[in-house]
């Protein structure tokens, strides 16, 4: 028995109605498991069918495919979570759809088995994530970058010699002015006296080099944020108020919304702008979560019958030879 494809279409910025010239294409899809994708010793939830891995050090272009595959069980756990990604595509516009199986319609025919007021706090979650990339990543990278200058302009003997250990002083310096570093993790300080020089100083231009292709962009470098992570943000505010106020969300995005969207995503709003912008669609948000009418869960025992029932009838077809 092969994987059945269930549900197939080209999903972000061709879904919304953002695409560019230089947007990649994205896929996701939905498939019925195997038995042995179930069952067996590995089992299977998301295939990764991408062009380019997420390791590759580069961002997408227009020539990269991202292709996400879920299996229907792992599709509607992330339903039931109200996840952003998994959510919004109940209500993909029909010119992005590849496949589009019978087996979706009691999902996509009624999605009010799934929205609920979970959306609230998922897409806010989301939301302010892509804030937080918005103002971390740069802090990060600035800092990174002034603190090798820094070690390279008045410690090169020292960063070229293996033997050579951090004093108190400057391990407190860098403690101090590596405010972002990953190295701290959960400890309150990443340097202390001893560590040798050389080692740190590696680590910390290795860092440097691989993260920047993360944040140099050209409006990074103009406007002092990403345009990628700012669109994100945006839009994520404007579905959620749609979802609260009338359990859908409307794609691709129209009139004054697609405008605002991509204002921010060309770089037409300086920082202080966008900020603004954000503030007024997080009030606006939770204004319409105080008056919403959506259920408090979704419906899990349809749900679960439903998952069942699909799965048993598709198990059970006799194999065609």
């Amino acid at each position: 028995m092969d994987r059945k494809t269930v549900y197939r279409f080209r999903n972000g910025s061709h879904m919304y109605g953002l695409a560019t010239p230089k947007s990649d294409v994205d896929y996701m899809e939905v498939f019925l498991p195997t038995p042995e994708d179930v069952l067996g010793l590995k089992a299977v939830d998301i295939v990764d069918a991408s062009t380019k891995s997420s390791g590759a050090g580069r961002r997408n272009t227009a020539d990269d495919v991202d292709d996400a595959r879920y299996t229907l069980q792992s599709y509607l756990q992330l339903l039931l979570a109200n996840n952003p990604n998994i959510l919004e595509t109940l209500f993909t516009p029909t010119d992005v759809m590849v496949v589009c199986d019978p087996v979706m319609m009691p999902l996509l025919e009624h999605p009010e088995r799934v929205v609920c007021k979970r959306s609230y706090k998922s897409f806010g979650g989301y939301a302010k994530s892509q804030e937080h990339k918005l103002t971390e990543k740069r802090a990060r990278f600035t800092e990174l970058v002034n603190t090798t200058n820094f070690l390279e302009k008045s410690f090169a003997k020292e960063i070229a010699d293996p033997k050579a250990a951090m004093s108190a002083d400057l391990a407190d310096l860098l403690n101090r002015s590596l405010r972002h570093y990953r190295g701290a993790k959960q400890h309150d300080e990443s340097f202390h006296v001893g560590l040798p020089m050389k080692v740190i100083y590696e680590k910390m231009k290795e860092e440097r080099d691989t993260y920047g292709w993360r944040v140099k962009t050209d409006t990074f470098e103009s406007l002092g944020y990403d345009t990628k992570f700012a669109c994100h943000l945006v839009r994520l505010y404007f579905e959620a108020e749609e979802l609260l106020e009338t359990g859908r969300i409307s794609f691709p995005f129209m009139g004054k919304t697609r405008d605002t969207i991509m204002k921010v995503k060309l770089g037409g709003m300086k920082l202080d702008e966008l900020m603004k912008l954000v503030e007024s669609l997080r009030v606006r948000v939770d204004t319409a979560y105080a008056a919403t009418t959506l259920p408090e869960e979704p419906d899990r025992e349809y749900l679960n019958t439903y998952l069942v029932s699909t799965m048993l009838e598709y198990f059970q077809k006799p194999k065609v030879y």
